[in-house]
């Protein structure tokens, strides 16, 4: 859930009370980590360090990325015999999970991805290595044409598309790693709390709130879905890769993150408080697999880019009260 915060945050920045969406998935068995941060606060090292469960320099020293489908996580789960499952999103494309199919609204049957505006990939490129390119750059050129609402609304389909397909996963046979990254709360704020279609500002709390409202109203029949439908019982891990954008923000709130797992009793009984995404797989492949992985000191970098993966950006992380 790309920039979903701590409860703690949400109720001292926007006013926002999340214990009635906590404790429905409490009944439901999640566990959460109610003092839990990110590991970094940009998406793309936040997740790769979710799919490496390690800290990205120590994968390689230089801070490199190496894609998704060589992290630990997917080797580890293909040698099990899983496949993998992805949900396409705006967020420049998806993620390269070598997804055995990767589903979008565009083309569920193919499975061919899309990007801004609906377009598949080719097109996209086609569009960005060309002279059409002016026309994302200057929109003003085309005056008829509201490319941004084009984009925002292809990819509100897409968010209801991946929700609606979220609980018929289960029937698929065979054991299966699914990877959803939704936008959601992230801008655009395009979803009012009762799931209609509403542009705001991306500086308005309301719009983030909004977004909150919106998802929270959603999850949790989802999540009791897939837990009924699974034959055998489901881990599930609902993560923030790192919090909000705020105009004021703090290291400490960037981090921020809502954290929550649906896990074994053995793999429940490893988790705590302050648990940080590093160690989210630590503690599964632990439970479920007997990998005898252990559990990586919990930090945090405020690092944007490879050269600041040091010590003198580490944060210590604060749960407000």
């Amino acid at each position: 859930m790309d920039s979903y915060t701590r409860a703690d945050v949400l109720k001292n920045e926007y006013g926002f009370d999340n214990s009635d969406f906590l404790n429905q998935l409490e009944r439901l068995g999640f566990y959460t980590g109610t003092c839990s941060s990110s590991n970094y606060p940009s998406t793309r090292y936040s997740v790769s360090s979710i799919m490496q469960a390690n800290y990205l320099q120590n994968v390689n020293a230089d801070g490199s990325l190496s894609p998704f489908s060589q992290s630990l996580v997917i080797k580890t789960l293909r040698g099990l015999g899983y496949s993998v499952y992805a949900f396409e999103n705006r967020s420049k494309g998806h993620f390269d999970l070598g997804e055995d199919r990767l589903l979008s609204r565009q083309n569920p049957l193919t499975g061919h991805s899309l990007s801004a505006s609906g377009l598949n990939e080719y097109e996209a490129e086609l569009l960005n290595t060309t002279l059409f390119r002016i026309f994302m750059d200057m929109p003003q050129l085309l005056p008829f044409v509201d490319l941004t609402r084009t984009e925002y609304s292809e990819h509100y389909l897409q968010v209801k598309y991946t929700l609606s397909e979220l609980p018929n996963l289960p029937s698929v046979e065979g054991p299966k790693f699914v990877f959803a990254h939704i936008l959601v709360p992230h801008e655009p704020y395009i979803f009012s709390a009762n799931g209609d279609y509403k542009y705001t500002s991306l500086t308005d709390k309301k719009g983030y709130s909004s977004n909150i409202a919106f998802i929270n109203s959603q999850l949790p029949s989802i999540l009791d879905q897939i837990i009924r439908k699974s034959k055998i019982p489901p881990v599930v891990i609902i993560q923030g890769d790192h919090g909000p954008n705020l105009k004021n923000e703090s290291p400490q709130m960037r981090h921020s993150i809502l954290n929550t797992y649906y896990v074994n009793d053995k793999a429940k009984a490893m988790l705590y408080p302050s648990i940080t995404p590093v160690n989210s797989f630590r503690v599964i492949l632990d439970a479920y697999f007997n990998m005898d992985l252990e559990l990586l000191e919990d930090k945090s970098y405020f690092a944007w880019g490879p050269k600041q993966l040091n010590d003198e950006s580490l944060i210590t992380p604060k749960c407000l009260p």
